[in-house]
């Protein structure tokens, strides 16, 4: 392998690792979000109905 070809790897490794390592936070985030929102406890009517 010549210098050539190490640049041209070089160049492609860090934009493909920032876009996997973006991908799996928006995973994550997604999971916790849906997690929090199966979980949620039921509000109830008088909250939104009633003066406070």
């Amino acid at each position: 392998m010549d210098h050539a070809e190490q640049d041209d790897r070089a160049g492609w490794v860090w934009p493909v690792g920032i876009i996997v390592a973006l991908l799996f936070v928006v995973a994550v985030n997604v999971g916790f979000a849906v997690v929090a929102m199966q979980g949620a406890d039921e509000v109830v009517e008088s909250y939104h109905t009633e003066e406070r």
